[in-house]
């Protein structure tokens, strides 16, 4: 997990011009873009994503952040829309003001739409969608990823669920003399979702098994920076679907 957001931080500042000139071609993101009159230059267009969906054929869905600066800190409105490729069409859409932040937290790193739509209900489907966040702090790292189920309700998308699904803060020190931090604390944070096949409301319910690590890292034997698991935890949650969202009971 480390090494994916290491390699989003790496890959991102390249993709960026490309991206933007495929995409301000897309007739997707013209009709987007006309419906609700953006600002193309505010568009974050290094993480613009459109991506198509195994089991929903004839619609793709695009996320991504549009850049919205308050006084000290860099917003991003959340744009998630689901396109009509048949009718060539806006279906449904999602529009969360201010939803995303850079912060001393974490910087918005990476976009990730799932092709799987998972079935919540008789007739509601989940469009998944990851964001990352991590910063670039050596002696105190922390990221998270976060996973967000959407279900379209009338002509919007409705966020159901938004949790966690993995997390890290480090407070690592020099170490002695070496230029490479590895001596320290780190608390790792780890969920796995599964929809259980029992319903409530007309929804399944859900089920998440978070792991907590505390680790300890140090120098082993050979010198190398190594991490050591002191502590681990396993909690269950069971979340079911009320007023509109997954709830914990």
């Amino acid at each position: 997990k480390m090494k994916k957001f290491i390699y989003l931080l790496l890959l991102l500042p390249m993709c960026g011009v490309a991206q933007e000139q495929l995409q301000n071609e897309s007739a997707i993101f013209k009709a987007i873009e006309a419906k609700f009159k953006l600002d193309r230059r505010q568009v974050y267009w290094a993480l613009y994503t459109e991506r198509g969906l195994k089991e929903d054929t004839i619609h793709k869905l695009v996320v991504f952040p549009l850049k919205k600066r308050s006084k000290d800190k860099m917003l991003y409105d959340a744009y998630v829309v689901l396109y009509n490729l048949q009718k060539q069409m806006i279906d449904n859409y999602y529009i969360g003001e201010g939803e995303w932040e850079d912060s001393d937290r974490g910087r918005l790193q990476g976009l990730e739409v799932a092709s799987q739509t998972p079935q919540l209900g008789k007739k509601a489907i989940a469009y998944q969608v990851r964001v990352f966040f991590s910063n670039a702090d050596r002696n105190k790292p922390m990221g998270s990823e976060v996973l967000t189920y959407f279900i379209s309700k009338g002509k919007k998308l409705q966020k159901v669920l938004s949790t966690d699904i993995f997390s890290y803060t480090a407070d690592i020190s020099g170490g002695g003399t070496a230029k490479t931090p590895c001596e320290g604390e780190k608390k790792e944070m780890s969920s796995k979702l599964h929809i259980s096949e029992h319903k409530v409301r007309g929804f399944y319910t859900i089920e998440e098994t978070r792991v907590t690590k505390q680790i300890k890292i140090e120098r082993d034997a050979e010198g190398f920076c190594a991490e050591r698991v002191v502590d681990s935890k396993e909690d269950v949650i069971q979340m079911q679907y009320k007023k509109g969202k997954y709830q914990p009971q």
